[in-house]
């Protein structure tokens, strides 16, 4: 381990493992029953919580290690997060919607697609989120967009009551979840803003004591597993998919201070560094299209599906990273080294 926020690598390579495990879970689910599937599939959620709480670490980093970063004007701020998260979610979603247009044509399409794109209305929907979106995923990058844009008002207007403003944070998330509970497992800004200020405050804790950690780790680890057998609804809801994601960052702070080389540590920053492109490229058309054409056109085995599909809805955007991503300086400094790359203290990327 060679930065000390090697953590937040290994944070995200765990959480683009649990999004894959999702969506490949979602779909052998929906005509299979397999309670180790499900099992692990409920275990999962804790990954778009813990996305949410790195970004507002970063937003800590950033604020701490680049003064001038830290006073933009609101405006600015939002000019800067509107290029990171919104144009590629535009250019994303236009291609895949594009994708899926010229699909359509193929022969036994009709098996993987059996909702057809063929009205102007319905492809401008699908763009903006409405319904049918062929790459529904990135509902993420708006939802950061418009999280990232709150948090910076009222980082703007508490000015330095920094706890004031985690404060007032958690408690329109608790709300929220109060008020919207019922849509389960539904993100939106209000209910995601406590989610990014857990993780600005977490960065004045990343020098806890190792055995504190190691509380905070056992503690969070059983009310998350406790939390899965619960009704997931209002404040239980916030409470399981918080001690999730922190469970999840305070393990990985853990693994990344053990001594001596750590070949689970190394993978899992791998994962982390890769995990845009993997988010960004392994649906639909990698995992969903792979394993409807291997369940419903070749009968294949739907767990041997299952397997495959996970295995390359990470191994290929994994390999497209490595030899293609990488070595574009464009791709890699503006796409891909949007929201949450960071490399060193002293190279901090927003």
């Amino acid at each position: 381990m060679k930065s000390q926020f090697d953590f937040l690598d290994i944070a995200r390579g765990i959480a683009i493992l649990a999004v894959v495990n999702i969506h490949v879970s979602a779909l052998y689910l929906a005509a299979n029953v397999n309670p180790v599937i499900y099992f692990f599939h409920q275990l999962s959620y804790f990954c778009v919580p813990l996305f949410i709480g790195i970004s507002g670490f970063l937003h800590a980093v950033s604020n701490d290690t680049n003064r001038a970063i830290s006073k933009f004007s609101l405006v600015s701020y939002t000019q800067r997060r509107f290029m990171r998260l919104i144009v590629p979610y535009l250019l994303f979603s236009i291609l895949y919607v594009s994708i899926r247009i010229c699909l359509e044509h193929l022969p036994a399409s009709g098996s993987l697609f059996p909702h057809r794109f063929n009205k102007f209305g319905t492809v401008i929907s699908a763009i903006f989120l409405v319904k049918g979106n062929p790459a529904g995923q990135l509902y993420f990058l708006p939802l950061l967009f418009f999280i990232a844009v709150l948090f910076k008002i009222l980082e703007v207007t508490l000015g330095k009551y920094r706890s004031l403003l985690i404060l007032l944070c958690l408690a329109v998330s608790i709300f929220s979840y109060c008020l919207w509970g019922d849509i389960y497992r539904s993100l939106n800004p209000l209910k995601g803003v406590g989610f990014y200020a857990a993780g600005y405050f977490m960065y004045g804790q990343r020098s806890m004591k190792p055995y504190l950690l190691r509380v905070v780790v056992v503690g969070t680890g059983c009310l998350f597993l406790f939390g899965i057998f619960l009704p997931q609804r209002a404040v239980i809801q916030f409470i399981h998919q918080s001690c999730g994601a922190a469970f999840i960052f305070c393990s990985s702070l853990l693994l990344s201070q053990s001594a001596g080389r750590n070949y689970l540590g190394t993978g899992l920053i791998g994962l982390g560094h890769a995990s845009l492109p993997i988010y960004l490229i392994h649906e639909p058309y990698i995992v969903t299209v792979l394993y409807l054409s291997m369940t419903k056109l070749i009968n294949i085995l739907p767990i041997v599906a299952f397997a495959v599909t996970a295995f390359f809805g990470i191994a290929i955007p994994i390999l497209l990273n490595m030899f293609f991503f990488a070595k574009s300086a464009f791709i890699t400094r503006w796409f891909f080294g949007g929201t949450v790359s960071i490399r060193t203290g002293s190279d901090t990327k927003i």
